[in-house]
């Protein structure tokens, strides 16, 4: 378990450094960089406390249940992206990136 943990922190930490990296290229601009590193925190920050208070209160599970319950519907739209049912990610976030790498 600890293993797997290493490699998960390690995988994490190499996609924050070139997130980072890779908004430096864009433009240069400090900000940006902070508002990624935020985006990257931020989820732990905000439901770390919480999940943590569910996880020691409620009955083990519940807690399991409704973490699945959340993961299955994200599941099932990257199973139908891959089956070419739709499209992931949404068009509109896929040509906003497109339109970032090319400078406008």
């Amino acid at each position: 378990m600890l293993v797997a943990s290493v490699i998960s922190d390690f995988g994490a930490f190499m996609l924050s450094t070139g997130v980072a990296w890779l908004m430096i290229s864009f433009n240069g601009e400090p900000m940006y960089v902070a508002l990624t590193q935020t985006a990257f925190v931020l989820p732990f920050v905000l439901f770390g406390l919480p999940a943590g208070a569910i996880g020691d209160t409620a009955d083990l599970i519940f807690a399991l249940s409704a973490g699945d319950a959340f993961e299955w519907p994200s599941g099932a739209r990257l199973c139908q992206s891959l089956l070419g049912k739709t499209t992931f990610p949404p068009p509109q976030l896929s040509m906003a990136s497109s339109s970032i790498s090319r400078g406008r």
